[in-house]
This record gives C-alpha cells, sequence and structure tokens, in this order.
C-alpha cells in the first residue's frame, strides 16, 4: 500500500490556494496506533486573503492530530490547531478560510476511509475496474469552511447569509444513485472504501470540477468537461511505486492528454490518494 500527492495551480489564478501531502505514518513499537497511509488536501478561498498559507497549515495542523489521534472527526480541533501554527506569523483568522479532506488506511483496518470539510470529490476504483464516486457541493456556492467553527458569531453569520446547504450526490459505475442534503454541514462527510473491493481512492478538491474545453457546437466556446471524462484518465493507474499520482497527473493526464483535447483546469487542483494494492 502506498500514497501520493499531487497539486498544481489552476490557469485563472496567480497564487496556487489549494496543497496536498501525503505519505506514511511508521509510529513505532511503542506507540499504540498502528502504522497508516494518509493522504491530506485543502483549498483556500480564492477571495480571501493568505489563504494558501492557510491550506498549508491547516494540512499540517492535521497531520498532527491524526498522529496523535489515529482518526480526523474534531473539525474544531483541527483549525485551531492551525490558527496557533498561524499566529507566530501574525496570520489573519480569514486566511483559514479554506477545505479540508483525507483519505487514510491503519494496518489492519478492513477500509479506507475518507473524510471531507468543504466541496470536493472522492472517489475509489474497484477492483473490476468501475469507477465510484461523491461529489460534495453547495447552492450558495460558499463552503462550509473549519473556519466558521471557531466561534459562534461566525457560525451563525455563514448560516443566516449562505442558508447551509450542503448536497452529496453518489454515483456508482459513473451514473447517479443518490442524492441528499447534510443534516450538519460542519461535520465532516464520511465515506468508507472497503479494501477488499477498491485498489485505489482519491480526494480531490473542486478545482476536478473546473476543466475546460472548446466545444464544436457552439463556436468552440469553453465547455466544462465532466468527471465522467477527468476521473477515468486520473486514475489509470497501474502501480505505485514512487510518486504514482504525480506522474499519472501530472505527465500522462495534464501534460498529454489535456494538451492532446484542449483541455484547461481554470482552478487549483490538489489531489490525495491511496493505492490499496501491492506494487
Amino acid at each position: 500500500m502506498h500514497a501520493d500527492a499531487f497539486f498544481t495551480i489552476g490557469k485563472t489564478h496567480k497564487v496556487c490556494e489549494s496543497y496536498a501531502l501525503a505519505g506514511k505514518l511508521d509510529r513505532g513499537d511503542l506507540d499504540p496506533l498502528p502504522p497508516a497511509l494518509l493522504a491530506l488536501v485543502s483549498d483556500g478561498c480564492s477571495t480571501g486573503h493568505h489563504t494558501d498559507f492557510g491550506s498549508r497549515l491547516l494540512v499540517m495542523a492535521a497531520l498532527e492530530v491524526f498522529s496523535l489521534d489515529g482518526h480526523l472527526g474534531d473539525g474544531r480541533k483541527v483549525v485551531r490547531r492551525a490558527m496557533e501554527m498561524g499566529s507566530d506569523i501574525n496570520l489573519p483568522g480569514s486566511a483559514f478560510a479554506a477545505t479540508l479532506m483525507a483519505v487514510s488506511h491503519q494496518t489492519g483496518d478492513d477500509v479506507a476511509r475518507a473524510v471531507a470539510w468543504g466541496d470536493g470529490v472522492v472517489a475509489g476504483r474497484r477492483r473490476d475496474g468501475g469507477i465510484d464516486y461523491f461529489t460534495i457541493e453547495y447552492p450558495s456556492g460558499a463552503p462550509a469552511y473549519l473556519w466558521y467553527l471557531t466561534d459562534d458569531t461566525k457560525t451563525i453569520g455563514y448560516l443566516e447569509q449562505f442558508g447551509g446547504t450542503q448536497i452529496v450526490t453518489e454515483f456508482q459505475d459513473m451514473q447517479e444513485v443518490n442524492s441528499w442534503e447534510s443534516k450538519d454541514i460542519f461535520a465532516p462527510e464520511v465515506f468508507d472504501f472497503p479494501v477488499a473491493e477498491y485498489d485505489l481512492v482519491m480526494v480531490m478538491d473542486d478545482g476536478a470540477q473546473s476543466f475546460m474545453a472548446p466545444d464544436p457546437k457552439y463556436g468552440n466556446r469553453p465547455s466544462r468537461v465532466m468527471l465522467e471524462g477527468i476521473l477515468p484518465q486520473v486514475m489509470d493507474i497501474h502501480g505505485a511505486t514512487g510518486e504514482f499520482l504525480t506522474r499519472r497527473v501530472r505527465n500522462g493526464f495534464l501534460r498529454k492528454h489535456c494538451v492532446q483535447n484542449n483541455w484547461d483546469h481554470h482552478d487549483d487542483l490538489a489531489i490525495g490518494a491511496l493505492w490499496l494494492s501491492d506494487p
């Protein structure tokens, strides 16, 4: 089993506000928690200030919390730790207006678990080759960032201004099968992928849904590339030696497939992946 991560700036951005990190936590014999694989993704708000710093610190804080607790469930704990880190450089609280996604597997577990605060995509490739995935979206266009949980005024202000509606949609074999409204938008969405059924699991920020391509039906005006076209390309991985995700996304997908098809991703893109089989 292996973990890898990749992130890159979007076509319309001057600063990359997305970040991703992955690796293995080998805690040692004295730690009661088992070894684990972890991949983390964060996407800073493009209209915020210094959210490129905030997204990175959220990822580092999440790594620290996971290392100590063995899981990620308390979003407040993560964002408060990130803000403690940021206080050393006088980073404003608004810098932490960022999403957070993670996928992990601990030795001995039967499932890989993905968790998400904010919008994005969670995808798993079954061992028979089919792809199942979930999208997390906000009709208001304003994700429920963990920063809004740092005090009651921010929480209430967000709910009053944006309504607090979060929609999760499930796709099996690329076909929509279910959709629901989250009951608590500040609780993490949790997705379990049985290791016996899936060999690859990814978490992606909403940059995965920002790809555009010329549409000849409309005079080559840019049209959105749907996930049904993107996921089979991104997840076309057949081995996990070294930087398996980086090789596939940067070289095979962005530099080759996207160039050949005139695809561009307008938003920053960050992906974290777990390979659940031997290389």
